[in-house]
């Protein structure tokens, strides 16, 4: 394997184990998550704007479980042989993308609350660390 390749391998493990656990934490403790993504902007950053409330139902808790799950396979596949499933890495930086928009216009659209930037942020980093391992493996294999 390439030195570039290594590091994707080395990333997606990474993934696979935050994914997890944040399927678990959406799954099981979806109320506790939007405490403290509440407390941390007001404490921490010292948020000046309102709390994101908490939710009256749980069907968006299925959706983004449902995509974790996706993208915990997406990870697992490509780490199983890097070279012949590459393909997979892109899911993941074409989810990362979709959720960095939707966060952004989350907070344009509904408000600024600390959870939709702290989403953004998160997950745009995750885009970026994701994109720029899978390019530097294109490249050093010549793709």
């Amino acid at each position: 394997m390439t030195l570039q390749e290594r590091r994707l391998v080395l990333l997606l493990r990474w993934w696979v184990g935050l994914f997890s656990g944040a399927a678990v934490v959406f799954a099981v403790f979806p109320d506790a998550l939007i405490y403290w993504l509440n407390a941390i902007g007001r404490q921490v950053f010292q948020w000046p704007f309102q709390l994101l409330p908490y939710p009256t139902e749980r069907f968006w808790n299925v959706l983004a479980v449902s995509l974790l799950v996706v993208l915990i396979f997406s990870a697992i596949e490509a780490l199983k042989d890097i070279r012949q499933n590459l393909a997979f890495v892109k899911l993941i930086v074409i989810s990362k993308l979709a959720t960095t928009i939707g966060f952004l216009l989350a907070a344009i659209l509904h408000g600024p609350f600390f959870a939709y930037i702290a989403g953004m942020a998160i997950d745009f980093i995750i885009l970026l660390l994701t994109w720029f391992c899978y390019r530097k493996t294109v490249v050093s294999r010549g793709l």
